[in-house]
């Protein structure tokens, strides 16, 4: 029986378990070795199964060195807050006389407050939710056995400091040595940076096709093209937001080599803002045919436009192969950049062959030949730029503007706009690339002169807000459960409480109460699911073993196979934790108290209830107390992430209006500021339309509207950074102070959308019936701006240049925004409704009457 479970266990280790699978199942064996052998597992007393619970539950191996290192540190330092504390009341409380009320409310006193502060810091610092929660669990341990006697204060806490001290070291030991014997990178940071620079080019590449080749696909780029651009996109926006959380992670990366992560950490920051680039430059969006139907809808007339003049055509010719060759330049540096990154990391990539290294790493031949490619790309993209930039000089100095041909109706300038917005993004992402070139000969330049050296990075902690209703559920729901352990000795409850192990119904409370509902609900019914197989398969263990010590290693270590594989191949990690965690205390039960007398079947029912009996204290406690369920915390964050995007492009207007030297430089510094905190929220928004699955409810969720409400909110984002950017070198007289009045009304335009979105998503309640029509402003700046800008090429044709073509790529980007900004407003109309006044068919017959709505926006076009 046991060689056919090992040639099984061996020949699925073989085929389908990873490097973290194979640490995982180490130190599963070694902990249960731990415990089978006495004289050391005697220093860990009757409770020393406990081992294999904290390696599962707060040690387990993570997939590489950075992630095991913090969770170690941090884990441990939880313990010993936990342990510390709790010594301290069970000292307190053995000044007393034996089992007194005032020692027994001392441990009391200080369990509760333990997770009162624990469910505090959870809640604000969720980085330290498996150091919080490690506190609580030996002192719900500590707290609730042996009080008031002197004689067990320091042995119960020399106890479980062994416990915690055994699980961290044995896992710690067990990813070494497997990296050791098997060929595993420490960290994946550099790696992944270089395949998203790789993703980078693939876009790139991509969007230079569509947008600027000469075949029939860039007047009308086929939807296949279209949907492989946007999955790209999609996927590059997700690869940066793991970059940052990779970055954070390898902050504990303790590494053997020449380089720091450190001296790549920047590239990050350039990433994002290549990405941002290709977002608002090009796009490849147009309008939705809903919207084009809403546009015709609210035009009385339709616009005839003539056909290209023959500047037109000419800057449509001219700027293509200038374009091509700006934009092959950039993807040949961050092919460049790529190959940098493998060469002085010596890590594999998709597209770049592994260098060959000897193990004395002397061999530095390809030193030169990279400085040489990198000092070549550079050229090559410094040429391109400029030529891009005379070419583009030249050509709007000589672009003649033609009159418009009817009241409010400007000229066709789609080519022009959409090519001057391209355009500058590139000559934008040129920008960025010489930095990033720079970074790259900067590191190959460090590589040479630096020798091998030991690196430990410094973390950061993440913040959020605080929630005291988490942490007053965490204390109110202990202190409930552990009512009965601070009874008299000679109470029923008190009694039933130590025969029963009442202290895992409080940790499995404390493990399953999250700070959401929907999380809750997740965790909890997996969990129990778990706990049941776990007990089942416990029980068959002790069928089959006994006491042997062989055969309860062999079967623990085996039960941990179907376990590691459901924690690292499939989303069911909280089913897969508590099915482990349920096994120990039930098959070490007779080996380490040495009582065979112990009924293990009822002990594997009892230990089933009193964890499933937490979990549902936890279940119904985060759905009636406080309850925080993630729809309500989507429609609200929703609501401050408007408020954000509100105030950043107010802070972008109000810098528009005032000269660089004027503005000064902490206004300035908000920018970028309000950037991130969008961002941010964007990225907690998604995370919760994940968790949302999971909440019971009778409202329904329009999962798939709140996706587009995500995307919307993201797209606009995107486009105020575009705007940010070209806003600084738009002819101020002609773009701005001239046509001042319009821009006001745009601007107002907007934020009362965006005013009118943020307070529908924060009170539930519907959209105005109308809103003022931000197309409508639109239209009529972008109308007067192009008599202003008429009017002063009039006069000196000369007297524009490149402002011309920035000028062009703003209204493109307004436009672009008005598109997203109507969108957000059809589906907010769609999720909370309208507050209608006007029926429908006295609007049809107003309208019949009436000129373009005056500018106003009608709830009608979302409600058809």
């Amino acid at each position: 029986m046991p060689s056919t479970i090992i040639i099984t266990s061996l020949t699925f280790l073989k085929r389908c378990t990873s490097k973290r699978s194979l640490a995982r199942l180490l130190s599963t064996f070694l902990c249960s070795l731990a415990i089978v052998i006495t004289p050391f597992s005697s220093l860990g007393g009757n409770a020393a199964f406990l081992v294999l619970a904290l390696k599962e539950l707060v040690f387990s191996v993570q997939e590489n060195l950075a992630q095991q290192l913090e969770s170690t540190v941090l884990n441990i330092m939880g313990a010993l807050f936990g342990i510390g504390l709790s010594t301290l009341a069970k000292y307190i409380a053995s000044l007393y006389e034996h089992d007194s009320i005032n020692g027994r409310a001392c441990c009391a006193t200080f369990l509760i407050a333990i997770s009162f502060f624990a469910g505090l810091i959870k809640s604000r610092l969720p980085r330290l939710q498996l150091s919080t929660r490690i506190s609580c669990f030996v002192s719900v341990w500590l707290l609730t056995t042996n009080i008031g006697d002197p004689s067990r204060v320091l042995s119960d806490s020399g106890a479980f400091l062994w416990i915690a001290l055994t699980a961290a070291i044995i896992c710690l030991l067990s990813l070494m040595i497997v990296m050791l014997i098997i060929h595993w990178v420490p960290t994946n940071f550099e790696q992944e940076v270089a395949s998203t620079f790789s993703l980078l080019h693939e876009s790139t590449s991509l969007a230079l096709r569509l947008s600027f080749s000469s075949n029939s696909e860039v007047a009308s780029p086929s939807p296949n093209k279209r949907e492989e651009y946007r999955t790209l996109h999609h996927d590059l926006l997700t690869r940066c937001i793991k970059l940052n959380e990779s970055s954070s992670q390898a902050a504990f990366e303790i590494r053997i080599g020449r380089l720091s992560l450190r001296s790549i950490r920047p590239l990050v920051g350039i990433i994002e803002h290549l990405r941002r680039e290709l977002a608002w430059g090009m796009s490849l969006t147009t309008q939705i045919d809903a919207h084009k139907s809403k546009s015709k809808s609210r035009i009385s007339s339709p616009v005839i436009s003539p056909p290209p003049t023959p500047s037109q055509n000419t800057l449509t010719h001219a700027i293509g192969p200038n374009a091509l060759s700006l934009g092959y330049a950039l993807t040949n540096s961050m092919k460049c950049i790529e190959s940098t990154i493998c060469l002085v990391f010596q890590r594999s990539s998709t597209s770049i062959p592994r260098p060959v290294v000897h193990k004395s790493e002397r061999d530095e031949s390809w030193i030169t030949p990279q400085l040489a490619v990198i000092h070549e790309a550079d050229e090559r993209l410094v040429a391109a730029r400029d030529a891009a930039r005379e070419l583009l000089r030249g050509i709007f100095e000589d672009f003649h503007m033609v009159e418009r041909v009817a009241q409010n109706k400007i000229p066709a300038h789609k080519e022009s706009y959409q090519g001057s917005v391209a355009i500058i993004s590139l000559l934008q992402m040129a920008q960025e690339m010489r930095h990033a070139l720079q970074i790259a000969s900067n590191l190959v330049h460090l590589y040479k002169i630096r020798s091998r050296s030991l690196w430990n990075l410094n973390r950061g902690l993440k913040r959020s807000g605080h929630h005291f209703g988490h942490a007053l559920k965490s204390a109110v729901g202990v202190a409930l459960l552990t009512l009965p352990a601070f009874l008299p000795e000679d109470s029923s409850g008190r009694k039933w409480f130590n025969a029963n192990r009442g202290q895992w119904a409080t940790i499995s409370y404390l493990w399953v109460l999250e700070t959401n509902t929907g999380a809750t609900w997740r965790t909890g019914y997996l969990r129990i699911l778990g706990t049941i197989f776990g007990a089942v398969y416990a029980y068959i263990t002790w069928a089959i073993c006994r006491t042997n010590a062989y055969g309860l290693v062999i079967l623990v270590t085996a039960a941990d196979i179907p376990v590691t594989w459901l924690i690292t191949r499939t989303t069911l990690g909280p089913l897969a934790t508590p099915l482990s965690v349920a096994i120990p205390p039930i098959v070490f039960a007779q080996y380490t108290s040495g009582d065979t007398s112990i009924s293990i079947i009822h002990l594997a029912i009892l230990r089933a209830l009193m964890i499933s009996a937490g979990m549902l204290a936890a279940l119904l406690v985060n759905s009636l107390v406080f309850p925080r369920h993630c729809r309500v915390l989507f429609l609200s964050d929703t609501s401050r992430a408007l408020s954000l995007l509100s105030n950043l492009y107010l802070t972008l207007s109000h810098e528009m209006f005032h000269s660089k030297h004027a503005y000064p430089r902490e206004e300035r510094r908000k920018t970028p500021k309000l950037e991130l905190e969008i961002r941010n929220a964007l990225y907690r928004l998604s995370a919760l339309i994940v968790i949302m699955k999971n909440e019971l409810g009778l409202i329904p969720k329009p999962l798939r509207m709140y996706r587009r409400v995500v995307t919307v909110i993201q797209k606009i984002l995107d486009l105020l950074t575009g705007l940010r950017k070209i806003r600084e070198n738009i002819p101020r007289k002609e773009a701005v102070s001239n046509v001042f009045r319009e821009r006001r009304e745009f601007m107002s335009c907007v934020c009362i959308t965006l005013f009118a979105c943020q307070h529908a998503f924060r009170t539930r309640e519907p959209l105005p019936q109308f809103l003022p029509s931000v197309r409508h402003a639109f239209d009529s700046l972008e109308t007067h701006i192009y008599d202003s800008l008429l009017k002063a090429q009039a006069e000196d044709p000369h007297a524009m240049g490149m402002s011309l073509v920035y000028a062009f790529a703003e209204q493109e980007v307004m436009r672009n925004m008005v598109n997203a900004l109507e969108e957000l407003v059809e589906l907010t109309g769609r999720l909370f409704g309208t507050s209608t006044w006007l029926q429908e068919a006295t609007w049809t017959t107003t309208m019949e009457q009436s000129d373009s709505a005056h500018g106003w926006y009608s709830a009608f076009n979302w409600e058809v």
